[in-house]
């Protein structure tokens, strides 16, 4: 799994800044040898007393070089098209979905396609990305944290978003917390999932989606007087406030339903 991972960040990490420095030709060798050598033993073991013990291990192996080799085919993808960007996006979320049940490479592609929005000045969708990412942190800090305030998980945020509820993690192959090796990254915390929250309001507030910005900032407050932080509960209520003297009315025009077409003037005959 660590290899795993670190080999998928390192993709995505090139996918986010365009520094390509996986040479994909002499990984791909290695990963063919790996298989040889792991055949060979296979073929000369089977006699011995431990050969239940090494099938199981040859099948993670093999799971493992699988598991590479896509790694490895979404890296020349993702070099192939690295100039454009919308493509570029569609492929970053095509390999996010793929590992929707493993939380920390989905945290890692989540993360990487908010910077490369970031990076576009496109701050909407790295605001949403960031948004999942949340949803993502909170709904194994359900199964991880016994604070009741996570238990809903990623529904938390149903109330934002239609899609949130990608994050959940309902499925039977979903990789436990409890694993070794799983959402080790310091983001499955508190305080990595307040920094998210904090960024991806501060993103929204960029693009002038006050309320949802303030909707965030809801969400925040009770983590943080459960840790009894109140002068950040003070300055989020300051930035709520702030947020929603900034949301403009909504002034509705009343027309007569039996007008043939809709006037600007008022008390107008449109007949």
């Amino acid at each position: 799994m660590q290899i795993t991972m670190a080999l998928s960040t390192l993709v995505s990490n090139c996918a986010a800044f365009g520094l390509w420095n996986i040479n994909e030709c002499d990984l791909k060798k290695s990963l063919s040898n790996l298989l040889a050598y792991l055949e060979n033993d296979c073929s000369t073991s089977l006699e011995s007393p431990t050969a239940l013990s090494l099938i199981s291990y040859t099948q993670q192996v093999k799971d493992l070089i699988f598991n590479l080799h896509m790694i490895l085919s979404d890296t020349t993808k993702l070099k192939h098209h690295c100039d454009d960007f919308e493509f570029l996006l569609d492929l970053m979320y095509r390999i996010a979905k793929g590992y929707q049940n493993n939380p920390d490479l989905r945290l890692t592609w989540l993360l990487s396609m908010a910077g490369k929005n970031i990076e576009n000045n496109n701050f909407t969708s790295a605001a949403m990305c960031l948004l999942h990412v949340s949803a993502l942190l909170t709904e194994y800090l359900s199964m991880i944290d016994s604070d009741p305030y996570f238990k809903t998980g990623a529904a938390l945020y149903s109330h934002l978003t239609d899609n949130i509820l990608e994050e959940s993690a309902v499925s039977d192959d979903v990789i436990s917390p409890e694993e070794e090796g799983i959402c080790e990254s310091w983001y499955f915390s508190r305080e990595g999932l307040k920094t998210i929250l904090e960024q991806a309001a501060t993103l929204m507030e960029k693009v002038q989606m006050f309320e949802l910005a303030s909707q965030v900032y809801q969400i925040l407050v009770p983590i943080l007087q459960k840790n009894k932080d109140f002068s950040k509960v003070a300055l989020m209520h300051e930035k709520i406030a702030a947020n929603l003297r900034k949301i403009e009315g909504i002034q509705t025009t009343k027309e007569n339903v039996s007008d043939a077409w809709m006037s600007p003037i008022s008390n107008t005959d449109k007949r």
